[in-house]
Parts: structure tokens; sequence; C-alpha cells
């Protein structure tokens, strides 16, 4: 299934890099569906460099809660197969709010985004590991998800 996955999002990266051009951009905002549900900003602090901020809802083991996610990402062409498309590294820290209580966590971050030359739209897919301090089963593996944003400039 994984792999049926991963397959299916490099063959749409693939189609769509025959019609577009390389675009840059400096902030975007927009959600991100997946774990935690949310909404997105980022914003490039330098050329390789982007910091994202998002906040949503999430489930985590049998709590709802809140999650406040601030991240770095390091950004790396992938001009074999278009200008539009990086794939990026990066960790940060949330908080995640929920009726059992307040907890830290550290996340690692690995992505892979695709922005259009035509219209002022960014796509993606991460996956975001999470160790939260102080909580019973402390890894979250699970997190990460697709995400859309409109690009501001």
């Amino acid at each position: 299934m994984k792999t049926t996955i991963v397959a299916a999002v490099f063959s749409a990266c693939l189609f769509f890099s025959f019609s577009a051009q390389a675009q840059s951009y400096e902030a975007a905002v927009g959600a991100r569906l997946g774990a935690p549900l949310a909404a997105s900003f980022k914003y490039f602090i330098s050329e390789p460099g982007a910091l994202e901020l998002y906040g949503g809802f999430s489930r985590y083991g049998n709590s709802n809660g809140i999650n406040i996610n601030g991240l770095y990402q390091h950004h790396f062409p992938l001009e074999n197969i278009t200008n539009n498309l990086y794939w990026y590294a990066g960790g940060g820290a949330g908080l995640w709010l929920s009726g059992r209580g307040v907890f830290l966590g550290l996340m690692g971050n690995l992505g892979l985004e695709y922005t259009f030359m035509d219209i002022p739209l960014s796509i993606g897919l991460d996956w975001t590991p999470s160790i939260f301090l102080s909580y019973a089963d402390p890894f979250a593996p699970a997190y990460g998800g697709l995400y859309a944003r409109y690009i501001l400039r």
C-alpha cells in the first residue's frame, strides 16, 4: 500500500513537471490534510531555508487535541525531474493541548513540494514523525499528510 502511494505521488509530480517551469515564492498560506488537520503558513528566510507554522486538530491515543507547530525546512531541488519540484528535510517543535494535559513535542520533517508556474499554488506531501515529552506513548510516527498552499508573494 505504501509503495502504491509513493508511486502515485511520484507519477503525479512527473505529470505536472512537463507543463511547468521553475517558480520560487516567499510566502504561502493553505491547509494540511492529515495529522494534524491544520492551517499552514510557510515563509522562506533564505533561498533553501523556510519556516512553516501550522495549527490544527488531531487525535493522539484516546484524546483529541489542538496542535501548534513550528518547523525549519531546508529545500533541495530535483532538477533532473523539473525545476519546480523540491524535497526538503528539517525539524522543529510543537505544543499539543488536550483533555489529558499540555505536551511538548519534537519533530522531524521530510517532504516533497511542487510549485506551479501558471497559478499561485504549491502542493506537497510530508512525513513528520514526532516525540511527545511526558506522555505515556511518546513516539507518534504517523504525523504528516498532504497540503495545498496559495502563494502570497
